[in-house]
C-alpha cells in the first residue's frame, strides 16, 4: 500500500549492462581455457609497476584490452588466426605465436605517433549541375565483419 491507500506501484529495476571489462575477461579465460597457455585475469590488485616486463601471458592480456578497445574486428580476426594455428603447436609455442599475432595486428591497426590518419576510406567531393558538393563515401572495408553471419 502507499500513502494515498492505493497498492504499491512497481517500478522499473535499473537495466544491468555488462561492463566492457567483463567481457574482455571472458575472451582471456575462453582463450586460456581452450589452449592452456598460461593467461590469468588482471585483478584488482594488478599494477604496471608489479609486473615483470617479460611477462608474456600479462603482454597478450593487454593486447587483448587495447584491441577490444581500438580495434574489434581485428581483435576477433586475430583470434580466428590464431585457433587455425595452435592445435599443431606446443603450448610455448602457443603462447609465443598468440603473442605475435596480437602484436602483428596492433601494429597494423593503430596510427604511428605524429602522424596523420591514413584517408580511408578516401573522401572525394564533386559539383551537381546545381553546383552543390555531394559528398561520396565509400563504406568501410570491414563493414561484412560487424554483420551478423548467415
Amino acid at each position: 500500500m502507499t500513502g494515498n491507500g492505493g497498492p504499491a506501484a512497481s517500478l522499473p529495476g535499473t537495466p544491468h549492462l555488462r561492463r566492457p571489462g567483463a567481457a574482455i575477461d571472458d575472451l582471456i579465460r575462453s582463450l586460456e581455457k581452450e589452449w592452456k597457455v598460461g593467461l590469468k585475469i588482471r585483478g584488482a590488485e594488478w599494477s604496471p609497476k608489479r609486473s615483470k616486463v617479460d611477462d608474456t601471458p600479462d603482454k597478450i592480456c593487454a593486447l587483448v584490452k587495447l584491441l577490444f578497445y581500438s580495434a574489434q574486428p581485428a581483435l576477433h580476426h586475430a583470434i580466428r588466426e590464431f585457433e587455425s594455428l595452435a592445435p599443431s603447436l606446443t603450448r610455448e609455442k602457443r603462447l609465443k605465436e598468440l603473442h605475435e599475432i596480437l602484436s602483428r595486428t596492433k601494429n597494423s591497426q593503430l596510427v604511428p605517433r605524429g602522424r596523420m590518419p591514413k584517408n580511408e576510406p578516401p573522401k572525394s567531393l564533386t559539383t551537381s549541375s546545381s553546383g552543390r558538393y555531394t559528398c561520396f563515401l565509400r563504406p568501410p572495408k570491414f563493414l561484412p565483419a560487424l554483420l551478423p553471419h548467415r
